[in-house]
């Protein structure tokens, strides 16, 4: 369907699959039983930036490098004849962010909507109530906790990543002179989460620094489509991963990290940072990515490989 061509029927097709309106113009949708996967035009190349001259001044060309329509292709036509659909739960009742609201910043509707877009439903799940986590958990997701979670919670958390289970995490400023519990849980992955405020006044959208712009990425997957586009964080932590993976066994990649003359603040009071003068200036790690398991003939109870994603 050409948008230029035909305007209505490509609204049309829009309104069909709820596409959300900044999804691209150029897309392939691939549908099988009412279960859909949508491919974009962005995601269809690996992408390198050069800087060239142009008449006398220094241009940002994309170079792209690698085609992977053929696999991204395969997939979606696997997901979506797949016997089962994804199943991701919210952890609720420590003042996570609420997947369904459209709140500036702070609601997760358009997350929520973006699982749904690729054939992964999702629940909100208490996991001080509920007892275990489920069987059919294929992500268990963490949306910026602001207190503390109980002993038993995150010895079911920690249960089913020895399981096998893949977990995203979001660090939220709040909590970070008291905080969750889940910083000791992760350090045994090898990622140590910073009780820390990261500003970088070179690479901001706001006078007062709060917001953290970047496109420096590391060398993984999940990132890897990003290309030179930017990321914006606001009010971020350090989360780094730990030398050797702190002998976990586990592989621990960092994702994603600030410009060269970052500020990391340690010190709080009354809520507030305080500015010591010592503070430490440089390039900063902001989320890493965990990979655990995956050895031949070894079998989780959810799968073979834990995975985890952790971003400040």
């Amino acid at each position: 369907v050409s948008i230029d061509r035909n305007p209505a029927a490509a609204q049309a097709v829009r309104t069909r699959y709820n596409l959300p309106p900044e999804m691209d113009d150029n897309l392939v949708i691939f549908e099988h039983a009412g279960r859909k996967r949508v491919i974009s035009e962005r995601m269809l190349t690996d992408k390198d930036y050069e800087q060239v001259p142009n008449a006398g001044q220094m241009e940002l060309v994309t170079r792209h490098r690698t085609f992977k329509g053929e696999l991204l292709f395969t997939s979606a036509i696997a997901d979506v004849i797949a016997p089962r659909q994804y199943q991701a739960y919210f952890v609720s009742n420590h003042g996570e962010h609420n997947p369904a609201g459209n709140e500036a910043q702070m609601g997760y509707a358009s997350f929520a909507d973006l699982l749904v877009l690729n054939n992964v439903r999702f629940d909100v799940l208490n996991l001080g109530t509920s007892g275990e986590i489920p069987d059919d958990c294929d992500l268990l997701i963490l949306a910026g906790p602001r207190q503390k979670y109980l002993p038993v919670e995150l010895d079911r958390i920690e249960q089913y990543l020895n399981q096998g289970g893949r977990l995203l995490v979001l660090f939220n400023l709040a909590p970070v002179l008291v905080g969750t519990g889940l910083e000791r849980l992760l350090t045994q992955w090898g990622i140590q989460v910073g009780a820390n405020l990261v500003q970088d006044a070179d690479n901001t959208l706001d006078s007062q620094a709060v917001s953290l712009v970047t496109s420096r990425y590391g060398p993984h997957p999940i990132v890897a489509p990003l290309g030179g586009v930017p990321l914006v964080m606001y009010s971020p932590r350090t989360i780094a991963g730990l030398l050797g993976g702190a002998g976990t066994g586990a592989t621990v990649t960092e994702l994603v990290y600030t410009g060269t003359n970052a500020v990391v603040y340690t010190q709080f009071s009354g809520g507030q940072v305080t500015r010591t003068g010592r503070d430490p200036v440089g390039e900063f790690p902001l989320a890493v990515a965990v990979e655990k398991g995956g050895l031949p003939g070894v079998t989780t109870l959810r799968g073979g490989v834990t995975r985890i994603v952790v971003t400040g």
